[in-house]
């Protein structure tokens, strides 16, 4: 089959401002049978194609000005009795051109599969920033879609923001992404310090800040602490009167509240408890211990029982 690549350019001192038509068969050298152009050069020199493009004519060129189509390279194909282009790439200037000024970018363009419409799918602007399915990119990277970052073997599918060092260790910035196919969350300071899982069930490492403000009209020394909790469990004394202790590793002053839940078949009995006879205990906190006391005299049925203690405590 005969194939024929048509170059549109503007070929400086050959043919300024003609098209140029080339049949590759006509280059065909040593016998071979490949129809590809090729340009070789040697030595420190290098190929180019370069084109042109101005205002005026070619007698009175003008500055380029702005918005023009510099260079466009067509693919296309054959359908219905005629030739049709499939992709394009683009090159436009972006200002009106001076001795000091002569901005330009790129515009790659292609059909969608079941349409004749060409359409610019991605650009590179004249500051270089990149969009993806829109035409005037406000960030470096900007993307109008929804984009999906693959698992490659051997590491996790996410994205890493690096800080002001933009240095490329582990503590030089944050991921966020895929700690395993179930879980989800974010890296930070050499360690994992939020995830959640595919059920939504979600773990913090450090302290949670529940807003960072207090509402009008709170008291002066009204503050919105960063906290943890912590889940501790015992047994009570096997006697009556008989006392049992969990250690919180805290100061009594990092201690926000305690609740304690002393466990007697399905019932789960708080402290002070009167409604039933015999189920009766008291707690209190010192020095970062929490202490689980038997009543003296009514406190029979929670001998020797599972006992639970959700302490929380700021930072």
């Amino acid at each position: 089959m005969k194939k024929i690549l048509f170059l549109s350019l503007f070929i400086v001192n050959l043919a300024f401002g003609q098209s140029v038509t080339i049949n590759p068969t006509e280059l065909n050298r040593n016998g071979g049978t490949s129809y590809d152009i090729t340009i070789r050069k040697y030595s420190d020199d290098y190929p180019t194609i370069r084109a042109r493009r101005s205002g005026g004519t070619p007698a009175s060129p003008t500055n380029t000005p702005n918005g023009l189509e510099l260079l466009r390279i067509d693919a296309g194909g054959y359908a219905n009795s005629s030739t049709q282009t499939s992709g394009k790439i683009s090159f436009f200037s972006t200002e009106s051109w001076t001795n000091t000024g002569f901005g330009g970018k790129m515009a790659f363009c292609t059909t969608t599969n079941g349409s004749n419409n060409i359409t610019e799918k991605m650009v590179i602007d004249h500051d270089g920033k990149v969009g993806i399915g829109l035409v005037s990119p406000n960030q470096i990277l900007d993307i109008n879609g929804r984009m999906r970052i693959r698992h490659t073997p051997g590491f996790t599918s996410g994205v890493w923001m690096s800080n002001s060092t933009n240095g490329l260790g582990d503590g030089d910035g944050a991921f966020f992404g895929l700690l395993n196919d179930t879980q989800a969350g974010i890296f930070i300071g050499n360690s994992w310090r939020f995830a959640f899982n595919n059920n939504g069930n979600a773990v913090i490492t450090g302290f949670t800040q529940l807003g960072n403000s207090v509402p009008a009209g709170a008291a002066g020394t009204a503050l919105a602490p960063s906290i943890k909790t912590m889940f501790l469990t015992g047994t009570t004394g096997s006697t009556e009167g008989a006392s049992a202790s969990v250690a919180t590793g805290l100061l009594n002053s990092k201690i926000l509240s305690y609740n304690v839940l002393v466990q007697n078949g399905t019932s789960q009995i708080q402290p002070e408890h009167t409604d039933e006879a015999g189920h009766k205990y008291h707690t209190f906190l010192n020095n970062g211990i929490v202490f689980i006391r038997n009543s003296a005299t009514e406190s029979e049925f929670i001998l020797s029982k599972s006992f639970k203690v959700l302490v929380t405590y700021t930072e």
